[in-house]
């Protein structure tokens, strides 16, 4: 997935780790072990969990790729009036 898609964006968001999951893999990185030694979808877990405000984020650039669609929508809805 890649953020020059609305679809790639929704599924970056849709697998953003939970606070509680996050928590789990922040507490083994806290503990003084080492990252590289957890697999792929922790060591993910644990970098984009550092990432500040990371899903309002993604949320705007979604809806910046929405804006033109949802533009021509309200625009179809207005003339229809």
């Amino acid at each position: 997935p890649h953020l020059k898609s609305a679809a790639g964006t929704e599924v970056l968001l849709s697998i953003l780790p939970t606070q509680e999951e996050y928590g789990k893999v922040r507490a083994y990185v806290d503990d003084g072990k080492d990252v590289s030694k957890l697999a792929p979808a922790e060591r993910f877990l644990a970098i984009v969990g550092e990432i500040p405000r990371l899903t309002p984020r993604l949320s705007c650039v979604l809806e910046l790729l929405r804006f033109d669609e949802t533009l021509d929508h309200v625009l179809e809805q207005a003339d229809s009036v």
